[in-house]
């Protein structure tokens, strides 16, 4: 009767127990000093243990009486040295944590995690470059599985570098203006940079023509990082401008000017001829043709101005009247065709008759039209005239119409 002695790595591990019996006549009957009765039996011992079984043959009723013996290791206590805590000054200070285990089972395995529990390496070692005071945890397991736990406290004395910016300002186009960047916290003195014009010192001077963001890198004499502050200058001006809703720019006339100014609330209008306004949209009234500027000066809300000037050109009034009807009846009045003009230079004048026949014809601007034709009175009738006119300012225009002549 035979008992294997197996051999185990760790406290705990299970382990088969098998029994060998010969001779005899079988079946056997076994009985183990632990109450089992099966010929193999499962054990986990924490250290070393003998265990017997006696075997009963079935024939006779004899019996026999085995054992085996489970050897346990003893192994030291696992405990592990690490990097002490860590004190520094300045953040983003790069540090390598080390664990050093002993005793245990050996083949040793590491769970590095930082304080939110994020698994940062599986090394002995880790690099670690906190920007706050912290702490991180290694778990060292052996390969029987004890483990130990360390937490190492990773302390940064100086405050957090922070930068404040000064509001952002509203200027106009080109206005200088002064933006501040006060750094508070860190160590020791504290070194701006602004990326735009090279400048070192905490506040600038700035002119930019349209709204700009400016970024200044502020570090401390840790220099082991930088921090930026943003901000932003806010350019605003109106845009002035202006068009004219009068149909007809001429001399006695009102004309209306329509301001288009986008931005503005106050404004001053020159007109060219002495006069000005300052209203929105105001009106002028030209006494003498001409060429004038007119000027639109448009202020906003925190007195950025625009200007801009047009040119207008006022023509002197000029008008042609034309009767829709005349007698020429030999009586003292209304006798002739005619036409009242107002600062006319060139007139030109067609009479049709019914047919189209042209019965009159006339280049003078004071022309007459007495009814006759070929030295023959015309009959009674709808007579259609066409008048073509060049006005002392030049302006060319035709018109046509009828007019009735009765006796």
């Amino acid at each position: 009767m035979t008992v294997e002695n197996p051999d185990v790595l760790c406290p705990g591990d299970l382990v088969e127990l098998i029994a060998n019996a010969t001779g005899g006549v079988g079946p056997y009957t076994y009985v183990w000093n632990t109450g089992e009765t099966s010929s193999s039996i499962f054990v986990s011992p924490t250290s070393s243990q003998t265990y017997t079984v006696t075997v009963t043959d079935n024939c006779l009723g004899e019996s026999a009486i085995g054992s085996g013996t489970v050897d346990v290791p003893v192994y030291q206590p696992l405990s592990v040295a690490t990097t002490p805590d860590v004190v520094e000054i300045c953040p983003y200070v790069p540090t390598t944590l080390v664990a050093t285990p002993s005793g245990g089972a050996g083949n040793y395995e590491y769970v590095w995690t930082n304080a939110d529990g994020e698994t940062i390496s599986t090394d002995s070692t880790v690099e670690v470059i906190p920007a706050s005071s912290t702490s991180y945890n290694v778990v060292v397991t052996d390969q029987c599985g004890e483990s130990v736990q360390i937490t190492i406290q990773y302390t940064i004395t100086s405050p957090p570098l922070v930068v404040t910016m000064s509001p952002d300002p509203t200027i106009c186009p080109g206005d200088p203006t002064v933006i501040t960047a006060t750094a508070q916290g860190g160590y020791g003195q504290y070194f701006y940079y602004w990326p735009h014009s090279n400048e070192t010192t905490a506040s600038v001077t700035v002119s930019p023509n349209t709204t700009t963001e400016y970024t200044v890198i502020v570090s401390d004499e840790c220099q082991t990082f930088t921090i930026t502050g943003t901000m932003t200058v806010n350019v605003t001006a109106p845009v002035a401008d202006f068009v004219i809703s009068s149909h007809t720019l001429f001399e006695d006339l009102p004309i209306t000017f329509q301001n288009l100014t986008t931005g503005g609330v106050s404004y001053e209008w020159d007109f060219g001829d002495g006069h000005g306004s300052t209203m929105v949209h105001p009106n002028n009234t030209y006494d003498v043709p001409g060429d004038y500027i007119v000027t639109l000066v448009a202020t906003n809300e925190i007195g950025c101005v625009d200007t801009v000037r047009k040119p207008i050109t006022i023509l002197e009034e000029y008008w042609v009247y034309v009767p829709n009807a005349f007698t020429p009846d030999g009586n003292r009045f209304n006798n002739t065709f005619s036409a009242s003009t107002v600062n006319i230079a060139e007139l030109t004048v067609w009479i049709y008759n019914r047919w189209g026949e042209v019965v009159y014809t006339s280049d003078e601007v004071r022309f007459e039209w007495d009814g006759t034709y070929d030295g023959m009175l015309c009959q009674d009738g709808t007579y259609t005239y066409k008048i073509r006119y060049i006005t002392t300012s030049g302006i060319e225009e035709t018109i046509v119409g009828h007019t009735s002549l009765l006796r």
